[in-house]
């Protein structure tokens, strides 16, 4: 139940920001960038608590989604260059470097190794939401136009980050309605022990149906390739829970943290949407995008 009411609860809000455009839609990936660096840090520093290289990044990885929404998105990527030097070098000064230059038996560098994870974080964190940033445009695009005008000049960027948003959502509940229900074969046990491949079909064929929905409502001319590219980013973001799901396990974390009721942490709930958008913002960039 109480995945069900914070589900409720946020995806509302996510969609109305989007929908609203700057300032809303600036305010909420900013904070969001400070959140998922917490996390990350948590995450990293084994819940150590909060110490200057945690600070560090939140406020680097704030600050690069500022930069992206006051001077545009060249002067927020060096804003992230920048913050990950900072955040390396806050991770050195906080004692997060190793006590020794030996590897363990299996020839992987003692897990309190985590000043590279520190600087590695705000990239993580901040490109994949400046991608998201760039994908919404400025202010005065989308919203109304939107609503009315289907995919013509100015909804355009609304329409595909609705898209990309459900496509993501669609690709999670397929893979749990129908990896819970059929079962089969584990997918990758060793990293995330209950998904399966009967599952991972599942969220393909979930994404697959959403982008033709979509494409009927506001595109039908590129309803292949819309069907074809939802299956591809279904892909990604299957492949960023798994990089994430990943990353907690090295460090022995079972949740980025408790933040969403149900859900684990914010972390837990957008590591597939943080891959699928910085692959749609590469096509976008190469105008390769059907929408």
């Amino acid at each position: 139940m109480a995945r069900v009411v914070s589900s409720l609860v946020l995806g509302p809000i996510v969609l109305l920001a989007i929908y609203l455009g700057p300032p809303a839609s600036d305010g909420l990936l900013i904070a969001a960038a400070a959140v998922l660096a917490w996390e990350w840090g948590r995450v990293c520093g084994r819940q150590r608590g909060f110490g200057l290289a945690e600070g560090t990044l939140v406020a680097a990885s704030a600050a690069t989604l500022g930069a992206g929404a006051v001077a545009g998105i060249q002067i927020a990527c060096v804003a992230a260059v920048l913050g990950a030097l900072l955040s390396l070098l806050a991770a050195t000064w906080d004692g997060r470097r190793p006590a020794s230059r030996e590897r363990d038996g299996a020839g992987r560098l003692p897990a309190d190794r985590l000043v590279l994870w520190f600087g590695f974080g705000l990239f993580y964190v901040a490109l994949p939401l400046l991608a998201l940033q760039w994908l919404r445009g400025p202010a005065g695009t989308g919203g109304a136009a939107a609503a009315g005008a289907g995919a013509s000049a100015g909804g355009l960027e609304v329409l595909r980050l609705f898209w990309l948003i459900g496509l993501v959502w669609a690709t999670d509940i397929g893979a749990f309605f129908v990896g819970s229900t059929l079962r089969g074969p584990k997918l990758w046990p060793r990293i995330s022990p209950n998904k399966t491949w009967s599952g991972m079909v599942g969220g393909l064929a979930a994404a697959g149906l959403l982008g033709a929905g979509f494409a009927i409502a506001a595109a039908p001319e590129a309803l292949w390739a819309l069907v074809v590219l939802s299956v591809l980013l279904s892909l990604v973001a299957q492949a960023g829970d798994f990089f994430e799901s990943g990353v907690k396990r090295h460090f022995g974390a079972k949740d980025a943290s408790g933040l969403i009721p149900g859900h684990g942490g914010l972390l837990d709930r957008v590591d597939g949407l943080l891959a699928a958008t910085l692959a749609l913002a590469f096509l976008a960039w190469l105008g390769k995008s059907p929408l």
